[in-house]
């Protein structure tokens, strides 16, 4: 079982897509914060078009998407202030 286990491939580290907020109205356009730099998938993207669509009558109108990679904001490592 373990050598199983071990000689299974490894798996991409899971991508997160943290919030999505609209940033214009005419056309939607919808900013969608991730942690990869790489694009969405077209299928996960026309999921949510889909259910934009079903949501919000967006019947005939095209829907955009802008993806940004989310910045951590760095920690304070100590107690207390500056």
């Amino acid at each position: 079982m373990k050598s199983t286990c071990s000689a299974a491939p490894r798996r991409k580290p899971a991508r997160a897509h943290y919030y999505m907020t609209q940033a214009k109205i005419a056309p939607p356009t919808f900013l969608i914060f991730t942690n990869q730099k790489e694009p969405l998938h077209f299928s996960y993207q026309r999921f949510l078009e889909n259910q934009l669509r079903a949501k919000f009558d967006y019947v005939g109108t095209p829907v955009r998407f802008i993806q940004r990679l989310r910045k951590r904001e760095k920690r304070s490592g100590g107690e207390g202030g500056p």
